[in-house]
């Protein structure tokens, strides 16, 4: 080998700003790409046990599962390429862009979101994808400066060797999960009347009703024991001696002590209805999704709730509402603590999600607020201060001033 040789490999070698840029941009993918394929075989058994409960939509989450799959491998593909400034690195970009944009097209309308903080996810995956096209175009101008260096010839043996680890890695992370079903770690008996129920209390109807078609289902038909069916019997009977025939809708607990017990007791109920049976059981004391719905009636799926429908829906919660309310602002806090500083869309989301439920709590009747005060024991230092927030919109209107929406979280 020649100096002139030995020199032009050298120069080759040296790493300019834009190559150490390319080559981190991959690292992330490559990492990316890991983790995703890591944690999806847990993802492939949820899919089967949604299946074995007979869920509608089991059919598209399992299909969601095995696109993510590929997605996983070729933004590992991708990355890898880019780390290694392969001349492939630009067509594999180019098709996981196209891939991921397919997918976005494809969910829309095989599994529409059903509720914020889908929506919320959704928007967290566009998100990302703007940010892979990003890189894309940064792919692109590489390739145009002539940046990338050839490992193997001909070409085709260095797609292959790409592929080779991509495929090699995927099966060790993906365990055989990759396309086919497999075994469920834990035997699923056959279940007594439908494989999912819901526990939903209403005026003259049975509590328990089949999940998706709503049909109502008598408890003894459970195979439940018969203790319990008598249990479940009595509750409903006080919930459904609230009622007035003339008027339906004008219910009410006597006081909040007797509602608190009765609600507690629906926990109970609950989980020995689960315990009892191998079916799923969905607890649905709450109305708050079904009043979410009923506010976004009208809206399209990227408009946000509009804040005076807050206002609206307090008077009407109860005991289960505000808890769930106080859940939500929970799960919000946790969310918004795993978005990155620079992802300001997000955080801005969430925290109008925050903002929404407080004012929730800002408008519940009076008799809640030893409700609406046990946000303040949350273990989610967020929650508590949104709650104190809300405690304090409640004492300002009360005294004529009208609190302005705010996304700042509120101060310790």
């Amino acid at each position: 080998m020649d100096a002139a040789t030995t020199m032009a490999m050298m120069g080759a070698m040296d790493a300019s700003p834009a190559t150490l840029v390319a080559m981190a941009i991959g690292l992330f993918y490559a990492i990316g790409g890991l983790l995703l394929l890591r944690r999806l075989p847990g993802e492939a058994v949820m899919d089967q046990m949604i299946a074995a409960l007979g869920d509608a939509t089991a059919p598209a989450e399992r299909q969601r599962t095995r696109v993510w799959m590929l997605g996983g491998a070729m933004t590992f593909a991708s990355g890898v390429s880019l780390v290694a400034l392969s001349r492939w690195a630009p067509a594999l970009f180019v098709a996981t862009s196209l891939f991921q944009l397919g997918y976005l097209v494809w969910v829309r309308s095989a599994l529409p979101a059903e509720n914020e903080e889908e929506r919320a996810g959704r928007r967290a995956v566009i998100q990302a994808l703007v940010i892979y096209l990003v890189a894309t175009g940064f792919v692109l101008w590489l390739d145009r400066q002539g940046a990338w260096r050839a490992w193997l010839d001909p070409a085709w043996l260095e797609l292959l060797a790409l592929v080779a680890i991509t495929a090699a890695v995927s099966a060790v992370l993906l365990r055989g999960a990759f396309w086919t079903a497999q075994p469920l770690p834990f035997d699923m008996p056959a279940t007594t009347g439908p494989k999912a129920v819901r526990l939903s209390p209403e005026y003259r109807m049975s509590p328990l009703r089949e999940r998706t078609e709503n049909v109502p289902v008598d408890a003894a038909d459970l195979g439940l024991d018969a203790e319990l069916v008598a249990r479940i019997a009595a509750w409903d009977a006080r919930f459904q001696a609230l009622f007035d025939d003339e008027d339906p809708f004008a219910f009410d607990f006597p006081d909040l002590a007797t509602e608190q017990a009765w609600f507690e007791e629906g926990l109970d109920i609950a989980a020995d209805i689960q315990m009892g049976r191998d079916g799923l059981l969905v607890n649905d004391l709450s109305g708050l999704d079904t009043m979410m719905r009923y506010a976004r009636r009208a809206l399209d799926p990227t408009t946000p709730t509009p804040i005076e429908e807050a206002a609206a829906m307090a008077p009407r919660c109860g005991v289960a509402e505000i808890r769930e309310v106080i859940a939500a602002l929970d799960r919000l806090a946790w969310e918004k603590a795993q978005v990155e500083d620079w992802d300001g869309d997000t955080q801005d989301d969430i925290a109008r999600g925050q903002l929404f439920h407080a004012h929730i709590l800002a408008h519940v009747r009076d008799k809640y607020l030893p409700e609406v005060r046990r946000g303040l024991d949350s273990e989610e230092e967020e929650t508590r201060r949104w709650v104190a927030l809300a405690l304090d919109m409640r004492r300002k209107d009360g005294e004529g001033h009208r609190p302005s929406p705010d996304l700042t979280p509120p101060k310790a």
